[in-house]
């Protein structure tokens, strides 16, 4: 089949079906969400749950349990494995890696060499030091500044956050930055696909045990919200300097299973309620210099759960976020 056929390929329940079977015959495992596209000869994550009635994941279950089983225990296996290197590896055993990389080399490793032939970390690993590294040496630099409180947009400022939405913090703002550049030239979002894709990354997808303030997903979830209520202001970049960059402005559509829907607000859930739990044997406000700002997060956490459960609502299995109707309340999320 030509490049051309797959594009334009018309997609039925059996179509769809067949074009799995041939996949997991071929490739002896299941695809994974950035897989789901014509290129591969497979229908897009959306329409599959357009025409099937069941998101990627249910359906992976239902008839392929055995590979769904083995995909859940090596994602599981992954994340254990990248936890144990992070806690081998240190700055210091880092550069001397580099070191010796940049000696056989005579340049630095790419991104795609970050790996254990090379003798180096992944690069999730890298990273995490690499930003670790950074925020101390800022940290040491600007010192005095920060002890008299110059640098702080606010009283409460935390290294890395300025108030208590992920919209004023650099996790979220990232994460922002990170969702844009996959939006999808026809403009057709799908919300199960960005979700994959965080979980892909598991520097962008903390345990909600961790109990992080702020993270991706819930810098998705107020992506959401803005998109709902039409606020594409602190969306897009006017400036010119980003006029290549893609917008949230030129999505025609975006898609989103009630099931993609459920994950995200239980994900915003468990973190809320990790975060009360560490809160409760610390004896403190879960790393919040005042009990103001504490307890806001808190509310600001509930606000996007609670319009996730609206979302939850409505009627049918997928709904359309950019023309689902408002809240009643018609109430905003305060950013």
């Amino acid at each position: 089949m030509k490049a051309e056929d797959k594009k334009y390929m018309k997609w039925d329940a059996a179509t769809i079906q067949t074009a799995v079977a041939k996949f997991v015959q071929t490739q002896g495992r299941l695809p994974v969400a950035r897989e789901m596209n014509p290129q591969n000869g497979l229908p897009t994550c959306r329409t599959f749950e357009k025409i099937i009635r069941m998101s990627w994941g249910n359906y992976a279950k239902c008839h392929y349990p055995e590979l769904a089983k083995l995909g859940e225990e090596r994602h599981k296996q992954r994340v254990l494995d990248i936890r144990k290197e992070q806690s081998e590896w240190t700055n210091e055993k880092l550069m001397v890696a580099v070191e010796r990389f940049i000696e056989q080399h005579h340049r630095l490793p790419l991104m795609q060499e970050f790996t254990s032939e090379n003798q180096l970390p992944s690069y999730t690993t890298f990273r995490k030091i690499a930003e670790q590294v950074m925020i101390g040496n800022l940290q040491s630099h600007f010192a005095e500044q920060l002890n008299r409180g110059v640098t702080r947009k606010k009283e409460d400022q935390t290294m890395g956050c300025w108030g208590i939405t992920a919209f004023e913090s650099d996790a979220g703002l990232d994460a922002v930055d990170y969702i844009r550049h996959i939006l999808p030239e026809d403009g057709e979002l799908d919300l199960g696909t960005v979700i994959e894709a965080l979980k892909a990354d598991d520097v962008r997808l903390p345990d909600t045990q961790d109990a992080e303030s702020h993270s991706s997903p819930m810098a998705l979830a107020e992506i959401i919200v803005k998109l709902v209520d039409h606020d594409m202001d602190s969306l897009d970049y006017d400036d010119e300097y980003f006029a290549g960059e893609r917008k949230f402005s030129d999505l025609t559509s975006f898609s989103a299973s009630k099931e993609s829907l459920r994950w995200l607000r239980d994900y915003l859930i468990d973190t809320l309620q990790s975060a009360r739990q560490w809160a409760g044997r610390e004896g403190n406000w879960n790393g919040w210099f005042e009990e103001k700002n504490w307890i806001g997060w808190q509310e600001h956490m509930a606000t996007l759960v609670g319009r996730l459960d609206g979302l939850l609502a409505e009627q049918g299995y997928t709904i359309d976020l950019l023309t689902v109707n408002q809240p009643e309340n018609g109430q905003t999320m305060k950013m």
